[in-house]
């Protein structure tokens, strides 16, 4: 926590740190919209 206080962390570091973050949830967000889970089809073989 002190090195926060003391502005070791720039601005721009923070920025592209929760850019990265934000655009791999959307993008998770986004490819389980186009692909969706398939429904497993239970197959019984035993009634025929």
């Amino acid at each position: 926590m002190q090195r926060f206080i003391n502005h070791e962390f720039s601005q721009s570091f923070i920025n592209i740190s929760l850019g990265v973050v934000v655009s791999a949830l959307v993008l998770s967000i986004v490819l389980s919209l186009l692909f969706p889970k398939k429904e497993e089809v239970a197959e019984d073989t035993s009634s025929e």
